[in-house]
């Protein structure tokens, strides 16, 4: 006999209510691929009791999965008496009956060391293309049901408007936007099995392998990274945020498509461009030897760690789609393993009992998420919103670029934002914000005096690019003194801490920390919040046969420009003179080994280098080949001429690096490749 019939598919508010019959009206208006290959039909449904009979049922061409856990790290295939388990998202390529499923179905499930999945519970998402929209479904066992049955949890319809109460124990509580969720959404993709951190034990030809692994028909055969996650969720939630931009800004009637489009309701417009909706987790590329879990923490140090620039700066949002450059915040956020472990002793940082404990990869940071800043770059290309309104909000409360208050602030206003604008040729949302922020009358040290010199500059582009400028110059002082670093590096680790709580403390964001193992247990009560400038550094004109400190802080600035090489020994000898020559050369100045007033500028001001693609010629494309040799990316001579063999290595370094993969080398791929 075949298995008992199921009911026919329920709907559910929440986890705590009672599923409830569907009217036809109501099951009519499902339409994604899940729905009508499994759940429409009694007769499949019943069949799709199970993780084997939904894939024979989907018969997909090709069946993804990925694997997350905060004890990824760890090999050992129980813990305690029990079973080790994991989570596995899956997700399928092809078509079946005429319902692509590539981007349009995902699975979440539980499976242990032993069992694939553990327990007969799955949550399941399907985009619905007529209506743009998830719909999302859940497979488990009610209170007073016999067996488990599907019931439909609702849709991501008006997701970004639900209150904190009305999210409570629904879909919504985690997905905030209505789309698909990755926290770790970029390399190293913590706390993944991925491409940056292998976890064996989940391959059946590894020594060490799970039971499950090893298993007949296992769906770890069809094991993936998370960096091929990455991009089917970009993409994804890129498609759900245009079905809301096309439903807030609609066309003005009778002017075409390039006519412009009225916003009403513009504060859920630009919410997104204000206000953190969401997060995205990112971490330096350092195994941390303090991880408490498995080989990982294993190791004995490492031999320095760089700061993630997104933890200084929205660096996505900046490089990519404002073309704003901070390459130097790379090197500067760079420290060694020594000055890291008295940063975790300070912050009495532990993670599962362990002191000092640390995440899988060290600084583990909340950032800017991908959902958001892909959103803001759609509002862009699609010239809803001008690159300089933009960088002008960016250029407010600079140094947090994620749970900004001050950003926040002006976003809640009720007197700020227009309450309508018009886009293109007539576009006047720039023009109306400056009226209302001039009646307010502000000081300029408020975000709302920030946000109207920036609007009001000649360039708000350029305005921000300023701000950046400073800011670089900022950390570069404090981190260049010896004084002053440990206690500038305090003072980041304890934003790193505070960022961790403002999660935490959020209403809605709080609930994806999914478990108390994703960020360590610390404390910022030793950890100042200010500290010192530097006493002025000296910059006296230097030449060949000086000696001293003066000459210590030219040579470091030469290392940086990657013109000198050898130690800051303090001696201005033959090397650093040809050091200085080809700096001054390469920056178009008297080349006469002399470090002068012009020289320093020069040696302080921010290297620009040029926006590149296919085509391009010219020194700064040899550069590119040079950096892309030395990543064993690009084989043969450095020409400086931009071809596809070129575009194709820039492609795997965007890849390896967690960027958009376009081929355009632009401040982002910039930064990656030099650091």
């Amino acid at each position: 006999p075949g298995p008992p019939p199921s009911p026919p598919l329920r709907k559910q508010a929440t986890d705590r209510s009672q599923p409830e019959a569907m009217s036809a009206q109501e099951l009519a208006g499902l339409k994604d691929p899940l729905f009508n290959l499994l759940l429409k039909d009694r007769a499949n449904l019943s069949k799709a009791t199970s993780l084997a009979g939904i894939t024979q049922q989907l018969q997909p061409a090709q069946q993804n999965v990925f694997v997350v856990d905060e004890r990824i790290a760890d090999p050992a295939p129980r813990l305690g008496n029990s079973p080790a388990s994991r989570r596995a998202v899956l997700t399928f390529e092809g078509q079946t009956q005429g319902e692509e499923l590539r981007e349009n179905v995902a699975l979440s499930v539980f499976f242990n060391a032993e069992a694939f999945p553990s327990i007969t519970e799955i949550e399941a998402m399907a985009w619905d293309d007529g209506a743009g929209k998830f719909n999302y479904y859940k497979l488990d066992r009610s209170s007073g049901e016999a067996q488990p049955s599907w019931k439909f949890r609702g849709d991501s319809r008006d997701a970004d408007l639900l209150s904190t109460t009305a999210r409570a124990n629904t879909c919504m509580a985690c997905h905030i936007n209505g789309g698909m969720v990755m926290k770790e959404f970029k390399a190293p993709w913590i706390n993944w099995h991925s491409s940056d951190f292998d976890a064996a034990y989940l391959r059946g030809s590894s020594r060490n392998a799970w039971p499950v692994a090893k298993a007949a028909n296992s769906p770890l055969r069809d094991l993936r990274g998370a960096q091929e996650l990455e991009f089917a969720v970009e993409s994804a939630n890129a498609r759900l945020n245009q079905r809301l931009i096309a439903a807030l800004a609609r066309a003005n009637p009778g002017t075409g498509a390039n006519g412009g489009r009225t916003v009403t309701d513009v504060k859920r417009l630009l919410k997104p461009l204000f206000v953190s909706t969401e997060f995205n987790l990112m971490s330096s590329f350092a195994n941390s030897p303090n991880h408490p879990f498995g080989p990982a923490g294993a190791g004995s140090g490492f031999s320095s760690l760089d700061i993630p620039l997104s933890f200084f700066l929205n660096d996505t949002l900046l490089a990519r789609d404002l073309n704003v450059a901070a390459f130097e915040l790379f090197d500067i956020g760079r420290m060694s393993d020594r000055e890291y472990q008295t940063l975790l002793r300070r912050g009495s940082t532990s993670l599962n009992g362990q002191f000092p404990g640390d995440s899988q990869f060290a600084w583990l940071t909340p950032e800017a998420s991908a959902i958001d800043n892909t959103y803001i770059r759609q509002l862009i290309e699609q010239e809803i919103l001008p690159r300089s309104f933009v960088a002008a909000v960016m250029a407010v409360d600079l140094e947090n670029p994620v749970f900004s208050s001050d950003r926040e602030r002006l976003w809640s206003a009720a007197n700020i934002l227009p309450t309508q604008f018009k886009t293109g040729p007539n576009g006047d949302l720039t023009a109306q914000t400056i009226a209302n922020l001039k009646r307010l009358s502000p000081t300029s040290t408020s975000p709302e005096g920030q946000f109207l010199a920036a609007l009001q500059s000649r360039d708000p582009v350029q305005f921000l690019q300023a701000r950046v400028d400073r800011y670089v110059q900022q950390e570069k002082r404090r981190l260049g003194d010896a004084k002053v670093r440990p206690e500038e590096l305090a003072r980041l680790y304890r934003k790193l801490l505070e960022r961790r709580q403002q999660v935490a403390a959020n209403p809605v964001q709080t609930h994806l920390i999914e478990s108390p193992l994703l960020f360590p247990k610390a404390s910022v009560a030793a950890l100042p919040v200010q500290v010192a400038e530097p006493a002025p550094v000296s910059r006296p004109t230097l030449r060949r046969g000086d000696r001293g400190d003066s000459v210590v802080a030219l040579q470091k600035l030469l290392l940086q420009a990657g013109v000198l090489s050898g130690p800051a020994d303090g001696d201005f000898g033959p090397g650093t003179e040809r050091a200085v020559v080809a700096l001054q050369r390469s920056r178009g100045l008297a080349a006469d080994g002399v470090a002068g007033p012009a020289t320093w500028a020069a040696l302080m001001a921010p290297k620009q280098r040029p926006l590149l693609r296919l085509g391009d010629r010219g020194d700064g494309v040899v550069e590119l080949q040079q950096l892309l040799q030395k990543l064993g990316l690009l084989q043969g001579l450095a020409d400086g001429d931009f071809g596809p063999i070129t575009q194709r290595a820039v492609i795997a370094a965007q890849r390896r690096f967690g960027l958009e993969a376009d081929g355009v080398v632009g401040p982002a791929t910039w930064a990656k490749l030099v650091a």
